[in-house]
């Protein structure tokens, strides 16, 4: 009997060593996944065009789902590890955990899409909060951007809240440099050339009196089927989200020119879809 109780106490004290070092190995390992997702968040943030708001709240949400997952999967593990030294069988643990996913997963796919479409979004910066963006159908301006969905505002004023995964493909009007142009319909009464010659002296214009235009104005013939008179298109790189100011100068100048060489002709505006006046009222909000 004796030797029963010692056999018994060493077997108990051998599983109590090991659960403990579990639980020590358990909080270790969630620990240096702590310091390790940190420093990626330090790194994220050290990225260039990361230092808006937006920015910093998109590090921090990725860096803590990431650090969410991974204190999960650890927990997980360690109770699995804890359960399995008790000599308690895991087996129709296992099975019920799996049925419960499976369940779940079903229930719950398209949420599950949503939020990995959105780490990707996220991740990969494709778009932040104040760009202007064609996404799911919609244009507008993103004023909210979260792990499941994407909000826009359109030049309505009208609120679109996107599920991540029904973005489809994104389309950036404002990242890394933009585009303003304007294109111009010659009269019959007046030459390419001297129609040419307007559009030039704006774009330097424009160019010279303002830092938003990065290349010198381009103005190249447009053809297009069907057209019964040339047109030209006067274009200007732009830093990004100022073309549409950019634009609204270059009519203005481009109508002005025009008359002042007593040339009547159709000008507008080349842009995603808005008429001028929304776009201005967009950029102002």
């Amino acid at each position: 009997m004796k030797l029963l109780d010692t056999a018994f106490l060493t077997t108990a004290l051998v599983h109590a060593v090991r659960i403990v070092v579990i639980l020590a190995l358990g909080v270790g390992a969630i620990k240096v996944i702590g310091a390790s997702i940190g420093r990626l968040e330090k790194r994220l943030l050290g990225r260039p065009g990361w230092e808006a708001d937006d920015r910093v709240q998109r590090a921090r949400t990725i860096t803590r789902l990431l650090q969410s997952v991974a204190q999960f999967t650890v927990a997980v593990v360690v109770l699995m590890m804890v359960l399995s030294e008790l000599r308690i069988d895991i087996g129709p643990v296992l099975a019920g955990l799996g049925v419960v996913g499976l369940a779940l997963g079903f229930g719950t796919q398209t949420l599950v899409k949503d939020a990995v479409s959105g780490l990707f979004v996220l991740v990969e910066d494709q778009f932040g909060v104040g760009d202007v963006v064609k996404a799911g159908g919609v244009l507008g301006r993103v004023v909210k951007v979260t792990l499941r969905t994407t909000h826009l505002r359109d030049e309505e004023g009208a609120l679109h809240v996107i599920p991540n995964g029904s973005l489809g493909v994104v389309t950036n009007y404002t990242r890394e440099w933009s585009r303003a142009a304007v294109e111009v319909a010659v009269p019959a009464q007046a030459s390419v050339e001297s129609v040419a010659e307007v559009l030039r002296e704006v774009g330097e214009r424009v160019r010279a009196g303002t830092g938003d235009v990065l290349a010198e104005p381009d103005v190249v013939a447009v053809l297009r089927k069907g057209q019964t008179s040339p047109v030209l298109r006067l274009s200007l790189k732009t830093a990004p989200g100022r073309q549409w100011q950019v634009a609204t100068e270059l009519h203005r100048l481009v109508r002005q020119g025009l008359r002042e060489k007593n040339l009547e002709a159709q000008v507008s505006v080349v842009s995603p879809s808005f008429s001028l006046d929304e776009l201005s009222r967009l950029e102002e909000t």
